[in-house]
């Protein structure tokens, strides 16, 4: 028969003044015991308690009423029959504030995984491990034995285990906190197949209630916000001892006005009359306060740090967007309930939006005035905490920089070697406008480098410099700097660099190319280059110089070489290509106006192919993009033409060719473009350049053309294509490709500016002689010429600086009579120009077997009448001819050929010079030739000439 009633001795445990009290669990039961009495009964001996749930998994617990803390002791057997898991295990509460659940109290784990007798601690809710005991102490099937607990007064635990082979001891802690305990209880944790298998008795209880005389600390300090600070003590306190005269701050702050003690009286809440400072190393002392027990708590100083929530920055993004940050995160529930509005302004703020952690949106119904100052009011804005945002007024202003309203006013791209300045590369930027321009969220764009501007306003006429963030130590003397965390670098050899607003439209954009007129020392570093006139938007080189000023530039100051330098150059055409079949590509040599498609459409007419539209490039402004209706048919040359009402930005109308050819490109053949001038041994400072002639009639594609030089093999070396992109070679044109075009163009006369191309990659072509090669992509040899200073006149003194001209286009490249020294007259050389040297093709009357011209020459080389050219034309092939020179006398002066196979027609010209090698006297001689063939047949022909009188060269 189950037991029901059993006898347990509680009254010792009631009874406050009792120093010694034992609880056997006998007699009483259920009596003072609660909770789930009926899933427990008292065994036939009236010693120990027995589970007797039901068989379906759960958790069984009883609590009895104990106030045992002090010189106490907890001794009891018990017994598992099984092997206890983490489903199936024991828990003994020694001392708890409530039954069954508590805030603060001492238990025993018995089992769970590690098979072990564990001391808890649970205070305010949250459990920590006091003592872990042995591992495995209860790996068995049937886990039984005895243990026992001891407190000495101040803190000392003891657990120890007697399993049957005497008493060892599980671990120790000295643990000082005290309370008031009210409750001995057991639980028991298990699964259905365990529900009746968990045994506990007896329990013998002793010692003294709890008798609190550790005075109280303080736990911890929370500042919920600026006036309100929340203190969390280690025990109750008294709150009429919580007197607000014995709180102070340092440094001296907010008085306070009054204290509140919460339910617990653990937790106290102190009110400021007013809000403390920002600060990061306040310090509140506290003074006088009790414990609920009388002990007064120690003279204590504690720390803490307090950020007030402020309105960092407030930023109009554009005509209805206001940016706010904050100086810590705000939270997106928190936008729901706040209050802005703006002073001066008829519109109103629609929406709000979280744009980051610590920062927010207004949306407004209606656009901003203008470049007008309004003031942003913050309404009862209280974070969530309880702190108060200050009301305002916060000035807000507007205005979207338009198209040029600032300039790049300076560029310190190589900063090493420095002059005097620090080594650090930067960038200024001017404002020519006549209102303030805010550089927020602004993107400076270089070399498809991105880097964002911060908050900075510039007044009308005033400079700002941007730098490197890391480069911030480095720049204290700059004026007006602005560092940037993300910098994109500026390249030495020249960059494209484009300042965007934060919508994204473009204020300005240039080119710098690296390189500027001036002293040669400072191309080498060190110096800056500074804009000389603001106003001038043609970036023009010639517009642009570097830095006077002794210190190598005026970073954020008035430019040194500031002046007034219009533009007055007028636009012309640098660049064109395909970008595809039916799209074409023009590039002007700088800005132009129009950008407006009708407009632009209006300035160009093709009347050979009909135009779909043109656009305009909108970022630099150079160039224009053509759209035909249709693919353009290879093999035909179209005209564009130009409208003389093209101008740039100050207003210069185009000056260049009104009709612009153009052409879909087609593969070349060999000899249809030939090396038609070349220098190969420039004169100080200068570059190589070699001139190509397209001979055919065929469009040839200059990115399928490479230039190279001869190998140790005799093939092409590197081959360097002419262009990286579709750019057509129409036929009876001359191009001159140079790495330094610029050079070309000052110490040669250029026929046509145009067709002298940049070929950074052109070989170095040595001066003692050696082969160009004309090839395509797959090294397929178009044409080829082996040079040499043989190739020059003879009597040349130096020929440092003079090209070789080809005389003929027709002649075959590596004769020695198609290459002829360039004239004085023509600069020694004569790239995208008729050459000076060139022979006209001219056919011979039907009875002479040659012709001469001209009948007087003189080889001066003074550019005019420099060669004698017997020119001659035969209506059969396979012709052999031998050619001679006398003088007046008859005596051979020079054999021109002998025994050579002739073409159809063709020239050979003689240059004055005898056979010797040496400067034929003026007079009169005589041209004497014989031409036969394999018939036999033989005509022989002579003619006069006259040589006049040379000038010394």
């Amino acid at each position: 028969m189950r037991l029901i009633f059993a006898i347990l001795i509680l009254q010792p445990l009631i009874c406050l003044s009792q120093s010694l009290s034992t609880v056997h669990p006998v007699e009483g039961f259920p009596g003072s015991w609660s909770v789930d009495t009926l899933l427990f009964e008292v065994d036939d001996l009236h010693t120990r308690l027995q589970l007797v749930a039901p068989s379906e998994a759960g958790e069984a617990m009883i609590f009895t009423p104990c106030n045992i803390f002090e010189e106490a002791g907890w001794d009891f057997n018990f017994r598992m029959d099984f092997n206890p898991s983490s489903s199936n295990y024991l828990k003994v509460y020694l001392a708890t504030d409530g039954a069954p659940e508590f805030e603060t109290g001492y238990f025993l784990v018995l089992g769970t995984t590690a098979d072990n007798i564990s001391l808890w601690e649970q205070c305010e809710g949250e459990t920590r491990l006091l003592v872990a005991g042995s591992h495995g102490r209860l790996d068995s099937s049937v886990a039984e034995g005895e243990v026992r607990v001891t407190r000495q007064r101040g803190g000392f635990w003891l657990l120890e285990s007697n399993m049957g082979s005497g008493w060892q001891t599980e671990g120790s802690v000295l643990h000082a906190m005290g309370f008031h305990p009210r409750f001995f209880g057991l639980s028991c944790h298990y699964t259905s197949t365990r529900s009746d298998k968990f045994f506990v008795g007896p329990v013998s209880i002793s010692g003294r209630p709890f008798s609190d005389t550790i005075p109280p600390v303080v736990d911890s300090l929370a500042v919920i916000n600026g006036t309100l600070l929340e203190l969390f003590f280690s025990e109750p306190m008294e709150p009429a001892s919580l007197i607000a005269t014995d709180v102070t701050f340092f440094p001296p702050g907010p008085e306070v006005d009054r204290i509140e003690s919460m339910e617990s009286a653990r937790k106290v809440k102190v009110y400021l009359n007013s809000s403390l400072s920002s600060t990061s190393d306040g310090q509140i002392s506290l003074a006088h306060w009790n414990d609920l027990a009388g002990n007064a708590l120690r003279d204590t100083s504690l720390f803490f740090d307090y950020l007030p929530p402020l309105i960092n920055e407030v930023s109009v993004l554009d005509y209805r967007t206001i940016s706010i940050s904050f100086n810590q995160p705000i939270s997106s529930n928190w936008l729901q309930g706040i209050s802005f509005f703006i002073e001066g302004f008829s519109g109103a703020i629609t929406s709000f939006s979280q744009e980051s952690e610590a920062s927010m949106f207004l949306h407004l119904d209606r656009p901003l005035p203008d470049a007008t100052e309004l003031s942003l009011i913050a309404d009862d804005l209280i974070f969530p905490n309880g702190d108060t945002i200050p009301r305002g007024p916060y000035p807000i202003y507007y205005h979207e920089a338009a198209r040029d309203d600032l300039v790049f006013s300076e560029i310190m791209y190589d900063p090493t070697p420095p002059a005097l300045l620090p080594e650090v590369e930067y960038l200024e930027l001017f404002n020519r406008s006549v209102l303030p321009v805010d550089l927020l969220d602004m993107e400076l764009v270089i070399q498809q480098k991105i880097s964002r501007l911060p908050h900075y306003m510039l007044f009308p006429g005033e400079y700002v410099v941007l730098y490197s963030l890391g480069d911030t130590a480095k720049v204290a003397s700059f004026t007006n700097g602005v560092p940037l965390g993300q910098w994109s670098g500026l390249p030495n050899n020249g960059a494209q660099m484009v300042l965007r607003t934060a919508s994204g439209k473009v204020v300005c954009a240039m080119s710098y190319s690296g390189v500027l007129q001036g002293h040669a020392f400072k191309q080498e570093g060190g110096w800056s280059a500074e804009c000389i006139d603001p106003d001038n938007l043609s970036s023009h080189p010639d517009n642009w110089a570097y830095s006077e000023n002794l210190k190598g530039g005026t970073p954020g100051e008035v430019n040194s070489v500031m002046g007034i330098n219009p533009d007055e150059w007028p636009p012309s055409i640098s660049d064109a290509w395909l970008v595809n079949d039916s799209v074409m590509a023009l590039l002007f040599s700088e800005p132009m106006t129009g950008q407006d498609p009708e407009e632009a459409g209006s300035n160009f007419q093709s009347n050979d192919f009909p135009l779909h539209r043109v656009e305009q490039d909108s970022v630099f402004r150079c160039c224009y993009t053509f759209f035909f209706k249709a693919a353009l048919p290879s093999r035909q040359v179209f005209s564009l033409n130009l409208s003389d009402k093209l101008t740039d930005l100050a207003g210069n109308h185009f000056v260049g060719p009104v009709t612009f050819g153009f052409g879909k490109p087609l593969e070349v053949d060999s000899f249809d473009v030939v090396i038609n001038e070349l220098l190969y041994d420039p004169r100080e400072g200068g570059c190589d350049y070699v001139e190509l002639y397209n001979r055919s009639a065929h469009i040839a594609d200059l990115s399928k053309l490479c230039l190279s030089r001869a190998s140790p093999d005799g093939g092409p070396e590197k081959l360097n294509p002419l262009s990286d992109r579709c750019r057509w070679f129409l036929p009876g044109w001359l191009l001159c490709f140079a790495p330094d075009t610029a050079w070309v163009r000052q110490n040669y006369r250029c026929e046509e500016p145009s067709h002298l191309r940049l070929l950074e990659a052109l070989p170095n072509y040595t001066n003692d002689g050696g082969t160009v090669f004309l090839t395509g992509l797959n090294g397929e040899v178009v044409d080829c010429f082996t040079y040499g200073p043989e190739n020059h006149f003879p009597l040349l003194s130096d020929t440092k600086g003079v090209a070789l001209e080809r005389t003929m286009s027709e002649g075959e490249t590596n004769q020695s009579m198609t290459w002829h020294s360039a004239s004085g007259t023509a600069t020694y050389g004569t790239p995208t120009g008729i050459n000076s040297q060139h022979i006209p093709q001219e056919v011979p009357s039907s009875e002479m077997l040659f012709t001469i011209e001209p009948e007087l020459f003189t080889p001066d080389q003074d550019g005019n009448d420099d060669l004698l050219t017997i020119s001659y034309a035969f209506q059969e092939p396979g012709q052999v001819g031998r050619m001679v020179i006398f003088d007046s006398k008859g005596q051979e002066v020079r054999e021109l050929i002998n025994n050579r196979s002739l073409g159809t027609s063709g020239q050979i010209t003689w240059d004055g010079i005898d056979g010797a090698g040496q400067r034929c006297s003026p007079g009169i001689y005589i041209v004497w030739g014989r031409v036969y063939d394999l018939k036999g047949r033989v005509k022989v022909y002579k003619t006069t000439c006259v040589l006049g009188i040379q000038n010394s060269f």
